[in-house]
């Protein structure tokens, strides 16, 4: 983790209900890494069948977080679940239309 990164909010992955789950605070490059790891152990733990991502508390996101959530997004198809992503803010949205997989997150998989 970077220097300083220690005092920012980290990302908070907390399941909601069963199969749907909160993201909270940052998904920024400074925690990509360890949300990657914790969150594939959280989802992978669900027995729902179908999963969803809210997004409507992430504070801020970046490309990093927008990899994260492909990551997730192909992550469920190799696990034979689907997942889709809710909440999605503004920012998320523009940023994923310029790296041309909108289509991924309003579709799911």
């Amino acid at each position: 983790m970077p220097a300083g990164a220690a005092s920012l909010p980290l990302l908070a992955i907390t399941e909601q209900a069963d199969g749907v789950f909160r993201l909270s605070g940052p998904l920024t490059f400074p925690f990509v890494r360890a949300a990657c790891t914790d969150g594939v152990r959280r989802l992978a733990a669900s027995a729902a069948p179908v999963l969803e991502l809210d997004c409507h508390e992430v504070a801020e996101v970046d490309s990093a977080g927008l990899a994260l959530l492909v990551e997730w997004l192909a992550w469920a198809r190799a696990s034979g679940r689907r997942m889709r992503i809710s909440g999605t803010p503004q920012h998320l949205r523009e940023l994923a239309a310029i790296s041309e997989v909108d289509g991924l997150l309003a579709d799911g998989v």
